[in-house]
């Protein structure tokens, strides 16, 4: 409903144009998210590595992938060539949000890792055998607690259907 309330969409939009803002001009390359090139990686290429990124930006500075974000609706993640650049990035992105007076929770903030863990409700890595995707075991246990409760409630609705009571003829 689009009516006399605040849309979704207008928020994710303005977030998305933050995030621009953020990253500035990428032609510049005083800035972490430099890159002059975007690198294909992808199967069935004779350099295929599927370990990285199908697409990925290059920084020719470096040598290496150019910094970036990945959003999900508000939640980001950091992507850098080391550890050091992450944390680089993730404090040009807090400073610069903060300015434009989004707030950024850095109580929630994780350290650079190759393993991050769950996003999105998934947990998702790459590996030289390929890309899997499979559920953290918090969520895998409260789906089969849900499960189990729901199994005893209908099987305690079926005993109390069968219980001896007045019969219509």
């Amino acid at each position: 409903m689009m009516g006399l309330r605040p849309s979704p969409y207008c928020s994710i939009k303005g977030f998305q144009l933050a995030l621009e803002t953020m990253m500035g001009d990428r032609r510049d390359a005083a800035n972490p998210f430099y890159w002059t090139e975007v690198v294909t990686n992808l199967p069935g290429q004779a350099t295929y590595d599927p370990s990285r990124p199908r697409l990925w930006k290059l920084n020719p500075l470096t040598g290496h992938m150019a910094a970036n974000v990945l959003s999900y609706v508000d939640d980001l993640r950091t992507l850098g060539s080391s550890a050091q650049q992450c944390w680089s990035v993730m404090h040009c992105l807090s400073t610069k949000l903060a300015y434009l007076g989004i707030q950024v929770a850095a109580r929630k903030t994780r350290p650079p890792s190759t393993t991050p863990g769950p996003w999105a409700g998934a947990v998702a890595w790459s590996s030289p055998g390929g890309i899997c995707v499979r559920s953290p075991q918090e969520k895998w246990d409260r789906t089969k607690f849900i499960l189990q409760q729901l199994s005893d409630d209908l099987e305690q609705h079926h005993q109390s259907d069968s219980s001896p009571g007045l019969e219509l003829s």
